[in-house]
């Protein structure tokens, strides 16, 4: 197995059964939008929903929505969605 899947599970094994489900029910546009505002980014939604188009744009819009929902991600006063 790939030693970065691994790391990955280490990790995720360190944290409580509430955050472990909580990444278990990521999607993956999820994990594309956390990983695009991971490297110091920030954006606004219309803009992050145009990351992917696998998915209907209305899906795309509720699972940022979760995000900002579950507290991984917030807007400030401009709109502007950051990671928390």
């Amino acid at each position: 197995m790939d030693k970065k899947i691994i790391k990955f599970f280490d990790e995720i094994s360190k944290l409580s059964k509430k955050q472990q489900k909580t990444v278990s029910d990521l999607s993956y546009f999820q994990y594309q939008v956390i990983s695009y505002l991971r490297q110091g980014k920030k954006d606004k939604i219309v803009n992050l929903i145009n990351l992917d188009k696998r998915t209907s744009r209305a899906q795309r819009y509720r699972y940022i929505k979760h995000l900002i929902r579950i507290g991984l991600c917030k807007t400030d006063q401009f709109g502007f969605v950051t990671l928390n």
